[in-house]
């Protein structure tokens, strides 16, 4: 009698699905890598009903069945597995959305996506997005292809979702925009990329967010934080915030960043700042005496403000302190 795996959990790595033989039901996890993002979407259809690669001996085009997603009015499906969500968030005009849903929901919670190519042919395009009810983490990681990661955006439903990792690929502020309107429970937001000028748009249509990562900052800092500090609904997002991580890969722009820290509706907020060197300095790579001053007096005055320097390994505020209270002989309160 043959055998067929049942598993919880699932790497591909350039492995197509018509290549694995396993039980796909029991899916909480699932990292692919390397493959034809149509290959994503067969296992994100299949996992539903078992099959994946069902497309090829199936004649009809899809195993779940179209059912009418509105973002402006409560979302109640029929197989109970969905609580009623309502998606409010500003439209003035319903946006009705066909999504596929099975009569057995997914059981996957974790996907993460590395390095998809383009369509491989091997399965069709969907035409209609497909719900992951219990899905709360998604990653996105290496996808080079601005239409790979449009696709991925633009066809999944994803209700449950806490967590939205981008690493490595292109910032599509549209398309993000219109997938985190459709996960009303997104708590955390953590984003390694270059194209600082587009994010700060994007934070303003993320109702829920309450802790925001920035990695590997380093080119367009001067036009990210104009348009952060400018942005009309920043009290309003702040005010949701609860953490806020800003990892440079250079210089830390402090000139930038102390007008935005000293803003009221920032002070409840707790920040973290990464950097490579182990004492602050401009952009020069000078030590900056002037700017230690003001940083000590956010901290001093209640301002949650944590500054990890040497990749990790020095408090670059502890340090400081004691810098300058040995030079100045001034107790500034320890």
């Amino acid at each position: 009698m043959k055998f067929t795996p049942s598993q919880r959990d699932l790497t591909l790595m350039q492995v197509g699905l018509q290549n694995v033989d396993i039980i796909w039901n029991n899916l909480t996890l699932a990292s692919l890598d390397g493959i034809g993002v149509d290959h994503c979407f067969e296992l994100s259809i299949g996992i539903g009903t078992g099959n994946p690669g069902v497309f090829r001996a199936n004649p009809h085009p899809y195993p779940w069945k179209p059912v009418p997603v509105t973002r402006a009015q409560p979302v109640t499906f029929t197989h109970g597995f969905l609580q009623p969500v309502t998606f409010t968030h500003g439209f003035l005009q319903p946006v009705t959305i066909p999504s596929l849903v099975s009569d057995e929901p997914p059981l996957l919670e974790t996907l993460g996506l590395e390095a998809i190519n383009l369509f491989s042919g091997a399965f069709p395009v969907p035409t209609a997005r497909i719900i992951h009810p219990h899905l709360k983490s998604l990653e996105l990681d290496s996808i080079a292809e601005e239409t790979v990661v449009s696709e991925i955006l633009d066809s999944l439903f994803l209700p449950a979702l806490e967590e939205w990792i981008h690493v490595h690929s292109p910032i599509l502020p549209d398309h993000m925009k219109s997938f985190g309107h459709l996960s009303s429970c997104l708590k955390i937001v953590k984003i390694t990329a270059g194209e600082l000028d587009k994010i700060p748009l994007l934070l303003s249509h993320l109702s829920s967010l309450a802790v925001l990562e920035l990695r590997r900052l380093e080119l367009g800092t001067r036009e990210f934080f104009t348009q952060l500090l400018c942005l009309r609904p920043l009290s309003t997002i702040s005010s949701r915030l609860q953490s806020l991580t800003l990892a440079f890969l250079y210089y830390v722009p402090w000139n930038l960043m102390l007008p935005m820290f000293s803003l009221t509706h920032w002070k409840s907020l707790k920040v973290k700042v990464e950097t490579g060197n182990d004492r602050v300095v401009n952009k020069y790579g000078h030590h900056d005496r002037e700017i230690v001053k003001q940083l000590l007096q956010l901290v001093d005055g209640g301002f949650d403000l944590s500054v990890i320097g040497d990749w990790g390994k020095i408090d670059v505020i502890q340090k400081e302190r004691l810098s300058y209270q040995r030079h100045s002989n001034i107790n500034i309160g320890i």
